[in-house]
């Protein structure tokens, strides 16, 4: 009876699926998959799960209205992750859909058991959650690998400065040898200033990409250099600050260590003490065994 529920229910499932398809016009994942490879070059496969939920998700975000505020909030977000070519319409409607798609797993649930198909509502809701809430640990993790490179950033802006005041040229020579992530955000403040902008409106792009108040200080320390207001001092000043700043995140991390090392040697201390313990209860076993 069970077996025949479970059936009943997937066919259900499948069948509102295709329904849905059908109002929201999903192209199919022959033609998904000719789109997506289009313009691309390589033979990097790409799961027919992903092709699916990416064009259910372009066909959903074009009905998503947002208000003015959320949509602001996330296309600031999504700029500073590095997803500028993402709208939060899109963005919104990925996650819609990922937990739509687990929470569809709902509807042969609860033919089955019906606890089960409530855990899967719960589980579509949390997956949502997670969703919308990457994006914040995208940019939680792109700042702090920017800004354990300023101290360096500075030192070496601060020893190009005894010899020159052109700060494009400045932060081309130093893109070349950045991480990864600062790279590609000097590489657009680099192209900003080329293109003809203002070049302190392109730092304040920078600053308003990043948000971290640690990029702000510097950022403000060349718009100085730009307008003519170059400070020997206070750059050495600052190249002091952030070298005593990463000796502080070095000792952080340190310190960090021997919490690490002591869970280790607990662990392993409780491994051999449950190892002896065993040992000697079956040595205790077979001589009780022997005398009786």
């Amino acid at each position: 009876m069970i077996i025949v529920q479970l059936f009943i229910g997937i066919i259900f499932a499948l069948g509102a699926g295709m329904i849905l398809c059908d109002i929201f016009k999903i192209p199919t994942l022959k033609v998904s998959r000719a789109t997506h490879n289009l313009g691309k070059k390589g033979d990097k496969k790409v799961s027919p799960v992903k092709l699916f939920l990416d064009g259910f998700a372009e066909e959903f975000a074009q009905k998503i209205k947002l208000n003015e505020w959320k949509k602001k909030e996330l296309e600031k977000d999504l700029l500073s992750a590095g997803l500028g070519d993402v709208t939060p319409e899109q963005f919104t409607a990925r996650a819609m859909t990922k937990a739509f798609a687990v929470g569809i797993f709902a509807i042969p649930a609860f033919f089955v058991f019906k606890v089960l198909g409530i855990l899967f509502i719960g589980l579509a809701f949390f997956v949502y959650f997670m969703e919308t809430r990457s994006i914040t640990s995208k940019i939680k993790k792109k700042r702090a690998k920017i800004e354990a490179e300023l101290p360096r950033f500075v030192g070496t802006v601060n020893n190009k400065l005894t010899h020159t005041r052109d700060v494009i040229e400045i932060l081309t020579a130093y893109k070349e040898t950045a991480g990864e992530e600062f790279k590609e955000e000097l590489t657009i403040t680099v192209a900003e200033m080329n293109i003809g902008a203002n070049k302190t409106e392109a730092l304040t792009h920078l600053e308003e990409r990043v948000g971290s108040s640690l990029l702000s200080e510097v950022t403000l320390k060349l718009k100085a250099v730009i307008e003519g207001n170059y400070s020997e001092a206070s750059w050495t000043m600052l190249a002091s600050t952030f070298a005593q700043l990463q000796k502080d995140n070095l000792k952080k991390q340190a310190n960090t260590i021997p919490r690490k090392c002591r869970k280790n040697s607990i662990a392993l201390l409780i491994c051999f003490i449950l190892i002896y313990v065993v040992v000697l209860g079956q040595v205790l076993i077979s001589s009780l065994g022997g005398i009786f």
